[in-house]
Protein backbone atom coordinates (compact mmCIF):
# COMPACT_ATOMS: atom_id res chain seq x y z
CA UNK A 1 0.00 0.00 0.00
CA UNK A 2 1.52 3.50 -0.75
CA UNK A 3 0.55 6.61 0.56
CA UNK A 4 2.04 9.56 -1.24
CA UNK A 5 1.77 13.43 -1.64
CA UNK A 6 -0.82 13.43 1.05
CA UNK A 7 -2.15 15.69 4.33
CA UNK A 8 -3.61 14.24 7.18
CA UNK A 9 -5.09 16.81 9.43
CA UNK A 10 -5.22 14.69 12.48
CA UNK A 11 -1.46 14.17 12.85
CA UNK A 12 -1.43 10.32 13.05
CA UNK A 13 -0.44 7.48 11.82
CA UNK A 14 -1.23 4.08 13.39
CA UNK A 15 -0.55 0.75 12.59
CA UNK A 16 -2.13 -1.89 14.89
CA UNK A 17 -2.82 -2.61 18.64
CA UNK A 18 -5.99 -4.48 18.62
CA UNK A 19 -4.44 -7.34 15.69
CA UNK A 20 -3.76 -10.45 15.39
CA UNK A 21 -2.82 -11.11 12.25
CA UNK A 22 -0.53 -8.66 10.02
CA UNK A 23 0.37 -5.86 8.19
CA UNK A 24 3.25 -5.56 5.79
CA UNK A 25 4.38 -3.80 2.22
CA UNK A 26 3.56 -0.11 3.41
CA UNK A 27 5.10 2.91 2.24
CA UNK A 28 4.06 6.02 3.72
CA UNK A 29 6.40 9.14 1.93
CA UNK A 30 6.09 12.68 1.01
CA UNK A 31 2.97 13.45 3.70
CA UNK A 32 2.18 15.84 5.66
CA UNK A 33 0.74 14.43 9.49
CA UNK A 34 -1.12 17.59 10.93
CA UNK A 35 -2.49 20.74 11.60
CA UNK A 36 -1.14 23.05 13.99
CA UNK A 37 -4.58 25.04 14.21
CA UNK A 38 -6.73 22.11 14.33
CA UNK A 39 -4.67 20.54 17.03
CA UNK A 40 -3.96 23.71 19.17
CA UNK A 41 -7.91 24.59 19.04
CA UNK A 42 -8.63 20.74 20.38
CA UNK A 43 -5.66 21.70 23.05
CA UNK A 44 -8.02 24.66 24.22
CA UNK A 45 -10.83 22.80 24.64
CA UNK A 46 -9.84 19.80 26.27
CA UNK A 47 -6.21 19.97 27.88
CA UNK A 48 -6.55 16.43 29.13
CA UNK A 49 -7.08 14.12 26.69
CA UNK A 50 -9.26 10.48 27.11
CA UNK A 51 -8.93 8.85 24.04
CA UNK A 52 -5.94 7.73 22.07
CA UNK A 53 -7.57 9.93 18.97
CA UNK A 54 -6.76 12.82 21.08
CA UNK A 55 -3.46 12.15 21.72
CA UNK A 56 -2.04 14.04 19.51
CA UNK A 57 0.25 11.27 18.31
CA UNK A 58 2.54 11.30 15.37
CA UNK A 59 3.75 7.63 14.29
CA UNK A 60 2.51 4.93 15.94
CA UNK A 61 3.26 0.98 15.06
CA UNK A 62 1.62 -1.34 17.93
CA UNK A 63 1.26 -4.52 18.71
CA UNK A 64 1.19 -6.87 22.26
CA UNK A 65 1.56 -9.73 24.02
CA UNK A 66 -0.95 -12.71 23.51
CA UNK A 67 -2.57 -11.02 20.16
CA UNK A 68 0.23 -12.02 17.97
CA UNK A 69 0.59 -10.72 14.28
CA UNK A 70 3.51 -8.78 12.58
CA UNK A 71 4.36 -5.39 11.72
CA UNK A 72 7.24 -5.31 8.41
CA UNK A 73 8.21 -4.08 5.73
CA UNK A 74 7.34 -0.54 6.67
CA UNK A 75 8.47 2.94 4.95
CA UNK A 76 7.21 6.12 6.60
CA UNK A 77 9.84 8.82 4.44
CA UNK A 78 10.09 12.26 3.66
CA UNK A 79 7.41 13.15 6.27
CA UNK A 80 6.62 16.58 8.40
CA UNK A 81 4.96 16.04 11.53
CA UNK A 82 3.06 19.32 12.68
CA UNK A 83 2.06 19.75 16.43
CA UNK A 84 1.77 19.70 19.19
CA UNK A 85 2.49 16.01 19.37
CA UNK A 86 2.36 14.36 22.81
CA UNK A 87 3.38 10.54 21.34
CA UNK A 88 6.24 11.62 18.07
CA UNK A 89 7.14 7.99 17.65
CA UNK A 90 6.01 5.19 18.94
CA UNK A 91 6.62 1.58 17.75
CA UNK A 92 6.35 -0.87 20.56
CA UNK A 93 5.03 -4.37 21.35
CA UNK A 94 4.10 -3.89 24.90
CA UNK A 95 1.68 -1.58 24.04
CA UNK A 96 -0.50 -2.82 27.15
CA UNK A 97 -1.30 -5.48 29.41
CA UNK A 98 -4.65 -4.05 30.27
CA UNK A 99 -6.77 -5.77 27.91
CA UNK A 100 -7.40 -9.10 27.95
CA UNK A 101 -5.04 -11.93 25.67
CA UNK A 102 -6.77 -13.85 22.84
CA UNK A 103 -4.44 -16.06 22.67
CA UNK A 104 -1.51 -16.76 25.65
CA UNK A 105 0.85 -17.87 23.33
CA UNK A 106 0.79 -15.60 20.74
CA UNK A 107 3.81 -13.03 20.32
CA UNK A 108 3.47 -10.51 17.84
CA UNK A 109 6.87 -9.39 15.72
CA UNK A 110 8.05 -6.47 13.92
CA UNK A 111 10.86 -6.27 11.23
CA UNK A 112 11.94 -4.63 8.41
CA UNK A 113 11.18 -0.61 9.74
CA UNK A 114 12.53 2.43 7.84
CA UNK A 115 11.69 5.88 9.55
CA UNK A 116 13.67 8.50 7.11
CA UNK A 117 13.58 12.21 6.44
CA UNK A 118 11.40 12.92 9.14
CA UNK A 119 10.84 16.05 11.05
CA UNK A 120 8.24 16.06 13.96
CA UNK A 121 8.18 19.76 14.25
CA UNK A 122 6.43 20.61 17.94
CA UNK A 123 6.84 18.04 20.26
CA UNK A 124 5.02 18.27 23.53
CA UNK A 125 6.06 16.74 26.85
CA UNK A 126 3.82 13.72 26.54
CA UNK A 127 3.23 10.44 28.93
CA UNK A 128 7.09 9.94 29.03
CA UNK A 129 8.63 13.28 28.16
CA UNK A 130 10.00 10.92 25.11
CA UNK A 131 11.09 11.86 21.22
CA UNK A 132 10.50 8.53 20.35
CA UNK A 133 10.26 4.91 21.89
CA UNK A 134 11.40 1.63 20.45
CA UNK A 135 10.15 -1.20 22.53
CA UNK A 136 10.27 -4.47 21.67
CA UNK A 137 9.45 -8.05 23.78
CA UNK A 138 12.35 -9.64 25.83
CA UNK A 139 11.42 -12.62 24.05
CA UNK A 140 10.42 -11.15 20.27
CA UNK A 141 12.95 -8.26 19.83
CA UNK A 142 12.61 -5.74 17.42
CA UNK A 143 14.89 -6.62 14.44
CA UNK A 144 16.17 -4.78 11.33
CA UNK A 145 14.69 -1.03 12.11
CA UNK A 146 16.35 2.08 10.34
CA UNK A 147 16.40 5.59 11.58
CA UNK A 148 18.23 7.81 9.30
CA UNK A 149 17.66 11.85 9.67
CA UNK A 150 14.89 11.90 11.73
CA UNK A 151 14.33 15.19 13.96
CA UNK A 152 12.19 15.72 16.77
CA UNK A 153 11.79 19.46 17.92
CA UNK A 154 9.61 20.65 20.94
CA UNK A 155 9.52 20.02 24.33
CA UNK A 156 11.66 21.54 27.43
CA UNK A 157 15.29 20.98 27.78
CA UNK A 158 16.14 17.05 28.56
CA UNK A 159 12.95 16.01 28.33
CA UNK A 160 13.21 14.88 24.56
CA UNK A 161 14.67 11.54 25.04
CA UNK A 162 14.41 7.96 23.41
CA UNK A 163 12.92 4.62 25.50
CA UNK A 164 15.00 2.47 23.62
CA UNK A 165 14.48 -1.80 24.86
CA UNK A 166 14.57 -5.26 23.32
CA UNK A 167 15.69 -3.82 19.50
CA UNK A 168 18.22 -6.69 18.25
CA UNK A 169 19.27 -5.14 15.42
CA UNK A 170 19.15 -1.68 13.58
CA UNK A 171 20.92 1.10 12.41
CA UNK A 172 20.54 5.12 13.23
CA UNK A 173 22.25 8.17 11.60
CA UNK A 174 20.89 11.76 11.81
CA UNK A 175 18.77 11.32 14.83
CA UNK A 176 18.06 14.10 16.83
CA UNK A 177 17.88 13.96 20.01
CA UNK A 178 20.22 11.19 19.63
CA UNK A 179 19.19 7.12 20.52
CA UNK A 180 20.72 5.75 23.45
CA UNK A 181 23.79 4.15 23.59
CA UNK A 182 23.55 0.38 23.10
CA UNK A 183 20.07 0.62 21.66
CA UNK A 184 20.39 -1.83 19.11
CA UNK A 185 21.60 -5.43 20.69
CA UNK A 186 21.27 -8.66 22.19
Amino acid sequence: MLFRNNHFATKHFSIGSEMSGGVRNVTMTDCVLGDPSNARRQLQVDPTPKSSAATWAGIHLKAERGRGGYIKEINLLNLDVVGPVSDPIFISMFYSDARPQTNATATPAFSQLTVANVMVRDAQPGKAGWAGSLVGLPEAKITDIELRNVTVKGGSPGSQAWDCSAVASGTAAGVTPPLPAGCFGP
